[in-house]
């Protein structure tokens, strides 16, 4: 059981609309999660990681064409891109990895010892891109606050690493970010 996982549901057509719906996800999981409805939270998992994974692979594209251009040093949407989302731990031995591997569904954690770095949109999207499928894991605390936690194992200089998103701000910042992106293109 994981929180969102890749369906084949159509996709829908804006950003805008994408970001409403992943944040809607969210909500819906975590309810479903907390009435102890798991096939519910099972079909809103499915439903709701095709529609994050068009998200990022948007807003990446976006970031790739500003780059392409010329136009990303000075523009909005790179500042949009540095917003915080979440933590982010680099896993410094085997048995952090596995104790995270192993931790139970809807209890992910950060290795105890672990000193978390911020986590910027722009790094997020590019975890959650490089994600490993069995990696995915979440908690949802007592505020009903659903954090999304995934793995991704080292590669291109970079450590192997744990990133823990902020369901809620990740979505406003995905907002901010889509908004900021069409001010640098009026």
């Amino acid at each position: 059981m994981q929180f969102l996982k890749n369906s084949s549901s159509e996709l829908p057509r804006t950003i805008e609309e994408s970001i409403r719906l992943l944040k809607n996800a969210s909500v819906g999981f975590c309810d479903s999660w907390l009435d102890g409805d798991i096939d519910e939270a099972k079909e809103t998992s499915v439903e709701a990681f095709e529609i994050l994974d068009h998200i990022q692979n948007e807003l990446l594209r976006r970031r790739d064409d500003l780059k392409k251009e010329n136009r990303w040093s000075d523009s909005q949407y790179k500042v949009a891109m540095g917003e915080v989302v979440g933590e982010i731990v680099a896993i410094e031995s085997q048995q952090h990895e596995t104790n995270f591997l192993q931790n139970p569904v809807g209890d992910a954690s950060f290795p105890d010892e672990a000193i978390p770095e911020t986590l910027t949109m722009e790094k997020a999207l590019n975890k959650l891109k490089h994600r490993v499928s069995h990696g995915i894991n979440f908690n949802i605390s007592p505020a009903k606050e659903h954090y999304l936690y995934i793995f991704t194992s080292s590669g291109m200089g970079q450590p192997a690493a744990i990133s823990k998103i902020h369901m809620k701000k990740f979505c406003q910042k995905c907002k901010s970010a889509s908004k900021a992106f069409n001010e640098d293109n009026s």
